[in-house]
């Protein structure tokens, strides 16, 4: 298999169920299509709410992806009769993806192999009730039970698999970066630090580092005029609430979603990068692919919350950040960096090439390649 071009195959995608459905209801009813409390305070119709609770725990099974299924399938099938395909690789989530790879490996008669980027129905961040659960962990026993075998992204994330699917085996294979991203840019004359991507109340949530920003202020070890926090992703109201819960409407700013361009830019000229984690006991296990592209950028991580396990050992290795776990520790390495920006006028980088391209998506890539020709 190695050396032969694939080709990429663009499907269409009829869009997400929970959108189609409160978009043919907000239409019916009058109501503006907002996707929550948005714009201008403008709130979704009754209808449309229970419409979208309906279309997210009964319609979109596993995922509001569902519906990409069938002209997925339907690709594949003429692409299988064209092609001398081997084996087949699924990636998930979304977990509809798993559902096609199984499919198509069915109808092919060869191997597949599905890949976890995070856990399905064992996962801390589950987003439904009990009964879905239920139903979801028999789908995805009965869909990637028929799998040959297993990928994750790391050694926790494979032994959850490996006690939910004890006859398959678990491979572990590392996130890593486009090496096409990796670049740098003129520094922000502030202390920037930057967050890009999805926040979670309660789980993904920078509100320890508002603390520890408003108590050194207030305790002179820093000016507040010196630092620029921005946090590039959906700008939700309890966010906005946090930061001026601390007085720091003049530090943070909400951009709200971007370019991928331009958050390519932002991640380089930071001064630093922050990743947020979950202090939960499974966190120990996940990889973000946030991690891998903060790498990229090749500024210093500082990575809050969560529990010591892979991302702690990730930074170690390759020498681009620290992870920080309580209010104190936070505060400590914000002190560090403010010195050394009052200093130098920057945060020094501290990570090591060699071990940093290690990540290079091409290593991933050869590594699926090994699972995939041991298959075929």
């Amino acid at each position: 298999m190695r050396g032969e071009r694939v080709p990429l195959i663009e499907v269409p995608y009829p869009g997400d169920v929970t959108a189609r459905v409160c978009g043919v209801l907000g239409k019916r009813d009058g109501s503006q299509a907002t996707p929550a409390v948005g714009a201008g305070g403008k709130r979704r119709s009754p209808l449309r709410r229970v419409a979208g609770s309906v279309a997210r725990c009964v319609l979109a099974i596993p995922d509001p992806q569902r519906g990409w299924t069938r002209s997925a399938v339907r690709e594949g099938t003429a692409t299988l009769a064209k092609l001398p395909v081997q084996a087949i690789l699924s990636s998930g989530p979304p977990w509809t993806a798993h559902r096609v790879g199984q499919r198509l490996a069915r109808a092919a008669s060869v191997p597949w192999v599905a890949e976890y980027r995070d856990l399905w129905t064992q996962s801390h961040y589950y987003p439904y009730g009990r009964v879905r659960r239920v139903l979801d962990a028999s789908i995805e026993r009965r869909v990637v039970g028929r799998a040959r075998r297993l990928v994750t992204v790391s050694p926790p994330l494979a032994d959850d698999l490996r006690r939910l699917f004890p006859k398959l085996n678990v491979d572990v294979v590392r996130n890593g970066f486009d090496p096409t991203s990796v670049g740098t840019a003129p520094l922000t004359r502030k202390l920037t630090i930057t967050h890009t991507g999805q926040l979670y109340h309660g789980k993904r949530d920078p509100s320890i580092l508002f603390e520890a920003l408003r108590s050194l202020a207030d305790e002179g070890e820093l000016d507040l005029a010196d630092i620029s926090v921005r946090l590039y992703g959906p700008a939700e109201d309890w966010l906005r609430e946090r930061v001026a819960a601390f007085g720091l409407e003049t530090v943070v700013s909400t951009p709200g979603i971007v370019p991928r361009a331009e958050i390519v830019e932002r991640q380089r000229e930071t001064q630093v990068l922050l990743l947020l984690s979950w202090s939960h006991p499974q966190e120990a296990g996940v990889y973000t692919g946030k991690l891998f592209e903060y790498q990229a950028a090749q500024r210093p991580i500082l990575a809050v919350g969560g529990t010591p396990g892979v991302v702690s050992g990730l930074l170690r290795e390759t020498g681009a950040g620290e992870q920080v776990l309580s209010l104190d520790q936070v505060r400590a390495e914000l002190k560090r960096m403010y010195a050394e920006y009052r200093d130098t006028g920057a945060v020094r980088y501290y990570g090591d090439r060699d071990q940093v391209m290690a990540y290079d998506q091409r290593s991933m890539c050869r590594q699926l390649a090994d699972v995939l020709d041991d298959l075929s």
